[in-house]
């Protein structure tokens, strides 16, 4: 059996720590182990606060092979500032104040370094610029160094003569396969902001359509620009991709204001006294919007193949009125015979059957549910859109992003028992449930097809204990396939209500399939199935698409 992630960041700790650790060499295939002295040096209430937080890499490259990952799907992600900007949050409450007295200035460092893994050095240069209202170039100075930096280590070889080769397209992957001790990566972006110049750091807060006009245009050609160039078609530029490097596809935003569409909530609230990440760190701006005008454009731009590949698009962490807007410009494209099919990396499901735009994320949402709730997450409608585009989900393994607040109270009496069997038996049942979730949205045998794995590992996320690393999926395969083939208990939510499905309805909906043969198609084959459609030249490259259909 194969493993094919669709979302990770192998590169991100390595990355952002070449040239800082001294006496220690750094690649992409060693594991890059947490300096435990920054979390030591916070306080007990904020160390409780992000306490599950994975901080030794998960993903390093010597864990592919043995863990029969053939390809991975590298995310180039540069750190948004607004992780360092810890004194835009400063709205009044309970929490906030107690939060000002145990965390100081002094600890913000060590509290940043310890969550991102970046090295502290680095760490202090940023949280000076975010101080002084300096910017960053997202594209020149993080996207594209980063890109270079996974190039370069594509030339090294790790455990046991070990290597990996950045693949063009599928059939390139094909060929990869045949090689030993080869396995294949693919680019990718996660968050539209890696294509920007945030010129002042103040623009942070600043909505697209509240810039002044001479910061618009001057936005606009820079992000236009770097499509361009992550396309390899800007001219005479050193900062071009080489176009068989072109990324797969683009997570259209991620966490703060991009200026291209409305991100959905995803810091937590605290619990009565005790912060959450929303205490501290400012997310508000242009959450819940819409695309923007510049997000049009970039957006068509990405997809066009008249200027070089077309790159897709992933709507993980857009908000529900963006995705709305996403799906109805793929449907329109799809009744004028253009095919275009939706992505998500790293989702799961929220059991709700629309998406209402006034339903807001609070921790309400979440009081007494299986399920995660909010937004972030899919309903049935972002699903069955997500079906007819002949698109794919990427299930993400994800304590922080999965359970309800019920659930994770289990998890919490679980794991202080040291029941870890118990445990795990229950990370398969919430995983399983989410994935019944969305071929119950869909009702259809192919709905089977368009399910995959998406780790996220090493994207700063909570994984399930005992699956932690990108070795681990393998073992995630076989205890998923030997629960779903005894008799499982699955549930998902039917007209607002959680329930749990019958025996009967669970082999119904698992359309004659096997346990095995589930478990193969989302580990593997349903992402090889959807890359021969459309990693290819024939559908990424307009004149061989013209060649084809002539």
């Amino acid at each position: 059996m194969k493993v094919l992630d669709l979302h990770l960041h192998p590169s991100l700790k390595p990355y952002n720590n070449n040239g800082y650790r001294r006496n220690e060499e750094l690649n992409i295939w060693e594991n890059v182990l947490e300096i435990k002295e920054h979390f030591k040096s916070l306080p007990r209430m904020i160390r409780m606060t992000f306490n599950e937080t994975q901080r030794d890499s998960q993903s390093n490259l010597n864990r592919f092979l043995p863990g029969k990952t053939s390809l991975g799907f590298f995310s180039l992600h540069p750190v948004e500032r607004g992780w360092y900007d810890l004194e835009a949050r400063k709205r009044r409450s309970i929490r906030r104040f107690l939060l000002d007295l145990f965390l100081r200035p002094s600890h913000y460092p060590h509290l940043a370094a310890s969550m991102s893994g970046l090295p502290y050095i680095k760490v202090l240069k940023i949280l000076s610029r975010v101080k002084d209202g300096r910017g960053i170039d997202y594209y020149e100075k993080e996207t594209f160094k980063e890109y270079l930096y996974i190039v370069e280590q594509s030339k090294t070889t790790g455990a046991d003569g070990a290597r990996f080769e950045i693949v063009s397209d599928f059939g390139h992957y094909q060929q990869v396969l045949q090689k030993k001790n080869t396995f294949g990566a693919v680019f990718s972006v996660e968050g539209g902001h890696a294509l920007t110049n945030l010129k002042y750091n103040e623009w942070l807060y600043k909505p697209y359509e509240k810039m002044e006009p001479h910061e618009q245009v001057e936005l606009r050609s820079a992000t236009l620009r770097n499509v361009l160039r992550l396309k390899g078609q800007s001219p005479s530029d050193v900062f071009n991709f080489d176009p068989d490097h072109t990324p797969f596809f683009v997570t259209f935003c991620h966490m703060f204001n991009n200026f291209l569409c409305g991100h959905a909530k995803t810091f937590g609230d605290g619990k009565f006294v005790l912060p959450g990440m929303s205490d501290l760190l400012h997310q508000e701006t242009s959450m819940n919007n819409g695309i923007t005008p510049l997000g049009w454009e970039v957006l068509q731009s990405l997809l066009s193949r008249e200027n070089g590949r077309r790159i897709l698009i992933d709507v993980k962490h857009m908000s529900m009125r963006s995705r709305g807007q996403y799906y109805e410009y793929v449907a329109n494209l799809r009744m004028e015979g253009e095919q275009v099919p939706i992505i998500c990396s790293h989702g799961a499901a929220n059991g709700y059957e629309t998406n209402y735009l006034n339903r807001l994320d609070r921790n309400r949402l979440n009081k007494g549910e299986y399920f995660s709730r909010w937004s972030i997450n899919l309903s049935n409608e972002d699903i069955r859109a997500i079906f007819e585009s002949d698109g794919i989900i990427g299930i993400v393994p994800h304590e922080g992003r999965m359970p309800g607040s019920r659930l994770k109270k289990q998890f919490r009496k679980l794991k202080k028992k040291n029941k870890s069997r118990e445990l795990k038996s229950e990370y398969n049942k919430l995983i399983w449930s989410n994935i019944f979730q969305m071929v119950a949205a869909v009702n259809q045998k192919q709905a089977w097809d368009m399910i995959c794995l998406g780790s996220d590992y090493d994207g700063m996320m909570d994984p399930f204990n005992g699956y932690e690393k990108q070795d681990d999926l393998l073992v995630l395969a076989s205890d998923l396939a030997e629960y779903l083939d005894k008799k499982p208990r699955i549930s998902i939510y039917r007209d607002g209500l959680l329930i749990e499905l019958e025996l009967k309805e669970i082999r119904d909906l698992m359309f004659h399939f096997t346990a095995e043969e589930l478990v193969e198609k989302i580990f593997s084959a349903n992402l090889e199935n959807f890359l021969s459609k459309y990693f290819t030249k024939g559908y990424l490259e307009k004149e061989k698409q013209e060649n084809i259909m002539a």
